[in-house]
C-alpha cells in the first residue's frame, strides 16, 4: 500500500510540473497565480502521500495566498500578509520534523513576497532560489520526480528571462 501511494505521488508530481512551467514562463501575474494554485493543489497531494505534512500544508496555504493576493487591494494585503505568515508558522508547528520542516515555510514566504513586490524579475529569481531549495525538500522526502521536475524548472525560468527581454525590446 505504502508503494503505491509513493508511486501516486510521484504522479500528482508530474501532473503539478505541467503547471509549474507554465506559471514560471507566464508573465502576467493574473496567470501566474491561476497556474500556481493548481500547481500546489497537486503538489499539497504528493507531499501529504509522502508524510510530509509541512509540505503539505504550506502548498494548501500558498493556494489560500493566491487567492488572497488575487482579489484583494494591494493596501489590505499589508494587514493580511502578517497574518498570513503567522498562520503559516503556528500551523506548521504540529507537523515539525526537524529543520527541513522549515524549507517549505521558507519557500512560501519568499515566494509571496516577491509576488506581493510584483516585479517579473524579482518573481523569476525568487523562483530559481525556491527550486533549489524545493529540490532539497524533495530529496530528503523522497519526491523524486520533483527533484527532476525542478531542474527542469530552473531551465525554463533561465529561458523565460530571455523571453521577457525580448518582448521588452520589441
Amino acid at each position: 500500500m505504502v508503494k503505491n501511494m509513493g508511486i501516486l505521488a510521484q504522479f500528482f508530481r508530474i501532473i503539478s510540473a505541467v503547471f509549474e512551467i507554465m506559471a514560471d514562463r507566464e508573465s502576467q501575474r493574473k496567470k501566474i497565480f491561476l497556474y500556481n494554485g493548481i500547481y500546489n493543489a497537486f503538489c499539497a497531494l504528493q507531499y501529504f502521500l509522502l508524510n510530509a505534512i509541512t509540505g503539505g500544508i504550506c502548498s494548501i496555504l500558498a493556494i489560500l495566498r493566491n487567492f488572497l493576493m488575487f482579489y484583494c487591494e494591494k493596501k489590505y494585503l499589508f494587514f493580511i500578509l502578517p497574518i498570513y505568515f503567522i498562520s503559516l508558522i503556528l500551523i506548521n508547528f504540529g507537523s515539525f520534523d526537524g529543520i527541513i520542516s522549515f524549507l517549505p515555510i521558507i519557500m512560501v514566504v519568499l515566494y509571496t513576497m516577491s509576488l506581493f513586490l510584483g516585479n517579473i524579475y524579482g518573481i523569476k529569481c525568487t523562483i530559481i532560489f525556491v527550486m533549489i531549495l524545493e529540490i532539497i525538500y524533495d530529496i530528503y522526502y523522497g519526491a523524486y520526480v520533483g527533484v527532476g521536475v525542478s531542474i527542469i524548472d530552473i531551465i525554463f525560468v533561465i529561458i523565460s528571462f530571455f523571453d521577457i527581454k525580448n518582448k521588452e525590446i520589441q
